[in-house]
Formats: C-alpha cells, structure tokens, sequence
C-alpha cells in the first residue's frame, strides 16, 4: 500500500501507484508533439517524430516528450552538490520569472531563457 498514492483515506479519490501518478501529463504532452498532433504539422516531421519514438534511447525520448527546466539565476542556493546535476523545476508558466534566468533542455536542444 505504500507505493498507492491518495491525499486522505475515503477521499472518493482512485489509488494510483507511484509510477503512473504523472501518466495523464506525459499524455497530454505527447498529444502536443508533432507525432501526434492533428493539424500543422508535414508528413515528413510527423514520421520523424514517430521514427524518433521508436528508436531513440527512453531518456532521449522523455527528454522530448517532457524538457527539463533549470533555474539559473539561483543556481549558488539551489545547487549543493556540483558532482550532480542541479535541481529541476516542474516546466510550468508560473516558475518563469521576467527577473530570472533559465535553461531548457530538450532532446535537441539547449535554450536559455
């Protein structure tokens, strides 16, 4: 029972293990890549999203599927330990700060922000 995830017993919530908890989010953002995508998007990059699926190591791909987000601008607080990498943040409108600079890696490229 410890791998269930619920926020109070009799909640009327579903008991979801761990390791599908962010299912719905790797969902919605594979339904947003150009694999997947219904509309704007040229056969030629749509068969490349899909062949990328389908060969690339699984990092690459989560790295498609979801990018990771960095926080630059705090990285002396943040970062402790400079043998690992720095801490990621959850890639949502409301980390990004004008004041601020971040980093996004996708699985082709870097862009600071």
């Amino acid at each position: 029972r410890s791998e269930y995830h619920a926020n109070s017993k009799g909640s009327g919530q579903l008991l979801v293990p761990k390791s599908q908890r962010l299912l719905p989010l790797f969902i919605s953002s594979l339904l947003k890549s150009p694999a997947f995508r219904l509309q704007n998007v040229a056969i030629d990059d749509r068969y490349t999203a899909k062949l990328a699926y389908k060969t690339l190591p699984v990092e690459d791909v989560m790295l498609m599927v979801y990018p990771r987000l960095f926080s630059l601008h705090n990285l002396a607080e943040t970062w402790t330990d400079k043998n690992t990498i720095p801490p990621r943040l959850p890639l949502t409108a409301e980390k990004l700060t004008r004041q601020g600079a971040f980093l996004i890696q996708t699985h082709e490229y870097f862009i600071i922000w």
